[in-house]
């Protein structure tokens, strides 16, 4: 049984640092799209990056007749305005992933799946990951670390960013440009407590007249950045998801009148809520970084490594290749290659969340035992006590309904009513003021 060939499709510079941590275990050949239809055999793996552009979609489909064995793996979120208000004349084309050409397509999280399950794509998603964020730690809460939100600099530290590309349209570009022309508005105004780094692309530096400090979009520069700040501003973006793996707060800078595929816990969409957010990103509520995790676990897979659930993914999609063209047949795959993630629980720190309550930061059990054993026989004393006093109050109205039906003291009782009544209804005329 022949073995078979692993290739990723691009550029050295397109894919090389998407599959840096993968290459040692796989043996992955690098080819452009105009390659790799001559290239590839029956029974190989290719794996892209984009099905967005014609070279891509074209390599797929004619591989795909070839029976190669084809895997999408996404690196990013899902952004509603590059999915579907794209220029008319768009060079990408407007329904990528609606549905996925590849066999298969490596989803970051358990959302990305669930809507590209709503694209028609049941059966074709695989929950992998990220696999350049291993960096990170997987398994655990960002908002575990220790003194993560600690200020380490004179002034608040803010990084605001853009994403690769920040706009589709004309209308878009006037829109982002906007929203950061508002952020170096109040910049400027809130120099003296407010320090602002800029990553910004797309020309938006000049814009705003900024020292821009994106020199690199790989990833690497800005993972090294992240450590030097205390919080993210950013537009929609897949950075954005490793600022909140960074464990910093983190805000949507999002001006467009549109859904978004991102929760977040912080949300700027006018000028008049930055000093608002700002200040909450400052001071972070821990219900809210609670939040924050939550829509981490949905938004990104970190059970384990994600490099080892795409060497895992492209060894099953080899295997079951190699086997299908042994056999004669078509390649198809069925659901699930990859064990389904567990169901993610964010941990629930009463203490962090309700840090004004001493209840909560009792950690004695046998203390918080005989707390409560106190508190619950308190609670039947005052139980007992309403009781009592109930029926007192309908013994009184007993008392009161006899006197008022009494043939003597029911009618001065009833009058007495009515004066009481009647005097409640006398308003004080007002005196005018003397004159002298």
């Amino acid at each position: 049984m022949r073995t078979s060939n692993v290739f990723f499709v691009g550029t050295s510079a397109e894919v090389e640092h998407h599959i840096r941590s993968v290459s040692d275990a796989l043996d992955v050949r690098i080819v452009d799209a105009d390659q790799i239809v001559g290239i590839a055999k029956e029974g190989d793996v290719a794996m892209f990056f984009s099905e967005h552009f014609d070279r891509f979609r074209q390599a797929i489909t004619e591989l795909k007749q070839k029976n190669v064995a084809t895997i999408y793996m996404i690196d990013g979120i899902l952004e509603w305005r590059n999915a579907w208000e794209n220029r008319p004349d768009e060079v990408a084309c407007p329904f990528a992933m609606r549905p996925v050409l590849s066999h298969k397509v490596a989803c970051i999280g358990e959302n990305q799946a669930r809507v590209l399950n709503g694209w028609g794509n049941d059966g074709k998603t695989e929950i992998v990951g990220v696999p350049r964020f291993d960096r990170y730690a997987t398994g655990t809460s960002p908002q575990s670390a220790p003194e993560k939100h600690n200020q380490k600099h004179d002034r608040f530290r803010l990084l605001v960013m853009t994403a690769k590309t920040p706009a589709f349209t004309d209308g878009q570009w006037i829109t982002v440009g906007q929203a950061i022309a508002d952020c170096k508005k109040y910049a400027d105004q809130h120099a003296d407590s407010v320090e602002v780094l800029w990553r910004l692309t797309g020309g938006l530096d000049e814009h705003i007249s900024v020292e821009n400090s994106a020199s690199d979009l790989t990833g690497i520069q800005l993972h090294d950045q992240l450590k030097e700040v205390d919080a993210v501003l950013s537009t929609p973006s897949t950075a954005v998801v490793e600022s909140m793996l960074c464990g910093k707060p983190t805000a949507l800078l999002n001006y467009f009148d549109c859904p978004s595929y991102l929760n977040l816990a912080w949300n700027v969409s006018h000028a008049s809520q930055l000093p608002t957010v700002v200040d909450q990103l400052r001071q972070p509520e821990p219900r809210k970084l609670h939040f924050q995790d939550q829509q981490l676990q949905q938004i990104l897979y970190r059970e384990s490594r994600a490099s080892d659930r795409l060497i895992e993914l492209v060894r099953c999609v080899q295997e079951l290749a190699v086997e299908q063209v042994a056999s004669g047949q078509t390649l198809s795959f069925p659901s699930n290659l990859l064990p389904m993630p567990a169901t993610s629980v964010t941990h629930f720190d009463s203490r962090a969340l309700f840090p004004t309550m001493p209840e909560f930061a009792e950690t004695d059990l046998v203390e918080t035992q005989a707390q409560l054993a106190h508190a619950r026989r308190h609670v039947d004393h005052l139980n007992f006590r309403i009781q009592e006093l109930e029926a007192e109050l309908k013994q009184a109205h007993q008392i009161f309904d006899e006197i008022h039906e009494h043939p003597i003291a029911g009618p001065i009782v009833r009058i007495r009513e009515r004066v009481l009544a009647a005097l409640q209804n006398i308003r004080p005329k007002a005196h005018p003021d003397s004159t002298s």
